[in-house]
């Protein structure tokens, strides 16, 4: 006599994965947003179009509609070219996108960026040429007694020059924000 097998428990849904395409700009400037938040009532995506995401008049707040799985999206658009704030609300809760490697620059990041090139090229793009170079070092402050970092730019050929060249100095209000993953990106040089 044989035993029937139990009933197995049914298979929950995949998680949806999109590699690092969370958040995704199309060939044609719109932008599909998505955040994965299965338990989540509502989620609505700020975008700063004419200012940071903390100032009301420039912003503008879109709703995003669920699936099956619990992924939020919206596509909005099309942008004009540009480097813009966004980030997600999540039932009152501010969250920045976790699937994107450029988060805003601060010391408490809740925001992300999102560039949208241009044809032709635009300032914030990356463009074809010459760049020069962005390296970090460290040095020891006698004064705080500690290491400290900076990022160092060069321009291309630098090491050609004999001539002394000018300096630009640029001082960041946080220095944890300064020293971040993804702050020297967002210090776009020409």
């Amino acid at each position: 006599m044989q035993a029937n097998p139990a009933p197995s428990a049914p298979e929950p849904p995949p998680t949806p994965t999109f590699g690092d395409k969370w958040t995704q700009a199309l060939p044609d400037r719109r932008v599909t947003f998505r955040f994965l938040a299965p338990k989540a009532n509502a989620v609505s995506v700020p975008v700063g179009l004419k200012s940071g995401v903390d100032e009301a008049q420039g912003t503008t707040t879109t709703p995003m509609t669920r699936d099956a799985n619990g992924l939020w999206t919206a596509t909005l658009g099309p942008f004009e070219p540009n480097l813009y704030e966004y980030r997600f609300d999540r039932d009152g809760v501010i969250v920045p996108d976790t699937g994107n490697d450029l988060p805003k620059p601060q010391r408490h990041v809740n925001t992300s960026l999102r560039l949208i090139p241009g044809e032709p090229a635009v300032f914030l793009d990356v463009q074809n040429g010459a760049h020069g170079t962005v390296r970090e070092e460290t040095y020891h402050s006698t004064v705080l007694g500690q290491n400290r970092r900076l990022l160092v730019y060069t321009p291309p050929n630098y090491e050609r020059f004999h001539a002394p060249l000018p300096v630009f100095y640029l001082y960041q209000r946080s220095a944890p924000a300064f020293c971040r993953r993804g702050s020297p990106t967002s210090l776009k040089t020409p």
